[in-house]
């Protein structure tokens, strides 16, 4: 649809062409043990984005990054029960460490 759009001075900056965006008809959701050795995730298409969530139970934060050279001394750390909401195009970006090995991360998107 096309339709006017005003600044907020009031001034027309013309016609804007508006489209409606294709909602995702799936979504994907895992469950990931996490090791002491940075694991890139699987790769899954995402439209929207995704939540990563640090196990409630973990007994040691988890850290997140976007290459294999993530540590848990550059990662972005993730407490127990912690989330965060990534703006990616697939899960497969997201890499992740923990100083043990039995604590978990939960991934959900679409």
């Amino acid at each position: 649809a096309i339709g006017n759009l005003a600044a907020n001075s009031g001034v027309d900056i013309g016609d804007v062409d508006v489209t409606s965006v294709a909602q995702p008809t799936a979504g994907v959701q895992l469950t990931k043990t996490v090791a002491t050795s940075a694991y890139q995730c699987d790769s899954n298409a995402i439209k929207s984005g995704f939540y990563v969530l640090a196990d409630s139970g973990n007994s040691a934060p988890v850290y997140i990054g976007f290459t294999s050279g993530v540590t848990t001394s550059n990662g972005y750390p993730l407490e127990a029960g912690k989330d965060r909401f990534l703006v990616l195009d697939n899960t497969n970006r997201l890499y992740y460490i923990s100083a043990n090995s039995s604590d978990k991360l939960h991934i959900i998107g679409s």
